[in-house]
């Protein structure tokens, strides 16, 4: 549930294995396909260069619950909920406006006083609504969601704001005007050392070397997971990571604990409601 689609490696055709040789230095990152995230910036990422490979993986709909109708219906859906805003009073040029702002106490006020409008509040109760939703995801997923999810978005934006700038914030500025933001840095690392795979994240660890990477990023792939499934998940990540691999998991539920809420806010996508962050022996 997060504002280009990968869905294939340097052979742009679906799943492949991955080569037989595959550098120590590589980092993978896990996410359901309607994904859009490059990676949290704000994350505690391995300082070190990531080289000389990192592999993005679009996660196939098997034992995850994943998008059913893939990421094109919700990167359309987003853009129709976009054509929504200026009725409940958010414009493009108020949007625009807020977005350019870089002081979060500005940002919290404009947003309350200005912004956070009963019409906003009641248009996204709708496109939340389990209706909206079952159209979309499956029905796991939708299980996996907090009580009352629009009021936990709505003080999920409320702390994005009030913690981090828009100015420079790419992932404020695709989700709310569809666009690149003009001062966000570029990723880091070259782009071309990126491979894309379209797989099944389980089967994909597994046919990989043992040991191979190092640093791992696994974004909502396990909400609405069965037990069963996980369980695999990590045994193929735990199989995969080098002795000092780092993990980063992502949800949308709630956190289990205050260090995971901690990490939450401290990451600028805004949706997140619990970020950990494992430092070798992978649980």
């Amino acid at each position: 549930m997060r504002p280009s689609t990968h869905s294939a490696g340097r052979t742009k055709t679906g799943a492949s294995r991955p080569k037989s040789l595959l550098p120590a230095r590589a980092c993978l990152s896990l996410r359901p396909p309607d994904a859009r995230r490059w990676r949290s910036p704000s994350a505690d990422l391995p300082s070190r260069p990531w080289t000389p490979i990192s592999r993005k993986l679009n996660t196939a709909a098997n034992g995850s619950a994943a998008n059913r109708f893939g990421p094109a219906r919700s990167i359309s859906l987003l853009a129709q909920g976009r054509r929504l805003l200026p009725s409940a009073g958010l414009t493009y040029a108020r949007l625009r406006q807020f977005l350019q702002l870089s002081d979060p106490g500005a940002q919290a006020r404009c947003w309350r006083e200005r912004l956070h409008t009963h019409r906003w509040r009641a248009v996204l109760a709708c496109a939340l609504s389990p209706l909206i939703l079952r159209s979309v995801y499956a029905a796991p997923l939708l299980c996996a969601l907090p009580p009352r999810f629009p009021d936990v978005l709505h003080a999920r934006l409320e702390r994005l704001w009030a913690s981090h700038a828009n100015s420079d914030n790419p992932y404020a500025w695709r989700l709310w005007l569809g666009r690149a933001c003009p001062l966000a840095p570029p990723p880091r690392g070259d782009p071309r050392n990126v491979e894309f795979h379209h797989a099944d994240p389980v089967e994909f660890l597994e046919n990989c070397l043992a040991r191979s990477f190092d640093a791992f990023s696994l974004s909502n792939i396990a909400d609405g997971a069965s037990p069963t499934y996980c369980e695999r998940l990590w045994r193929a990540v735990r199989r995969a990571a080098t002795p000092d691999a780092r993990v980063i998991t992502r949800s949308i539920g709630l956190p289990r604990t205050p260090d995971e809420d901690h990490r939450a806010a401290r990451d600028r996508a805004g949706i997140w409601g619990s970020v950990a962050v494992t430092c070798g022996n992978v649980p």
